[in-house]
Parts: structure tokens; sequence; C-alpha cells
């Protein structure tokens, strides 16, 4: 079983029991948090995509700790004109722990029921290339 969520602009594919390094989260060490913006769940039998989400889907995980990470290099030259910068960052980061994926409150790993697919009519450019490639 994994899922792919997303979380502070970045998309991850995890499983339960993965550990992350994520951008800070709110929240003391040890706590509980849920990603609702689940883009993709596989129970193992089923893949379910979202459009653009997984209704009903989560990704729970616990926060192990608050850590900073390795420290950047920030480094600005303009040639011939003496001018030199340096400077350095250090991210904060938080280590969590997916403990569950599944649904919503039930939590369990079955998938939620897709709704009916949209036909749409074919795109005019597309209809030009099929023309041209049946008559070839």
């Amino acid at each position: 079983m994994y899922a792919v969520f997303k979380a502070n602009g970045k998309q991850y594919k995890v499983a339960p029991g993965d550990t992350l390094k994520l951008d800070r989260l709110p929240g003391e060490a040890g706590s509980v948090v849920s990603f609702g913006s689940v883009l993709l769940l596989n129970d193992g039998s089923a893949v379910n995509v979202g459009t653009p989400m997984v209704a009903n889907a989560e990704v729970t995980a616990e926060i192990l700790s608050h850590e900073k990470d390795d420290k950047i290099i920030i480094f600005k030259k303009k040639r011939r004109h003496n001018y030199r910068r340096r400077n350095g960052h250090r991210q904060p980061i938080s280590y969590v722990k997916i403990t569950s994926i599944g649904l919503a409150g039930a939590m369990n790993s079955t998938v939620a029921e897709k709704k009916p697919a949209v036909k749409r009519a074919p795109r005019k450019k597309a209809d030009a290339a099929n023309a041209a490639t049946t008559e070839a």
C-alpha cells in the first residue's frame, strides 16, 4: 500500500512506516498530523487516482522532531567590481513517520467509489491528425 500526497507545494510517495523530511510543520514533537491532499491511493489491489484529489483519503503521520537542515551557501560576485557577498541559510525542517494511509474516518484500505467518466468531444487538431493518418 502506498499513496502520493501533497504538502507545502511538494509531492511525496509514501508507505506506512516511512520516515520523511518535510518543511517545518506546526505542532510539537510527538503530535499527530494528517494530510488530506492525497493525489493517488494504492491499496494493493486497486489504484485510485484523484481528479485532482482522492475523495475522503488522508495520510496520517507522527512528528518525530524539529531540526534545521544542512547549511547552503549563497555566494554572489560581480567580476571586476570588487563585489563579493557570502551568506548562508539553514532551512527549518520536521521529520515525520507515516502511521497510516487510507480513507478519512475509517482508515482502512478500501478505495473510494469512482465517479463515472465524463465523455468529452475530441479536439479539432486531433481530428485533423487522425484524418491525415487514415488517408496515408
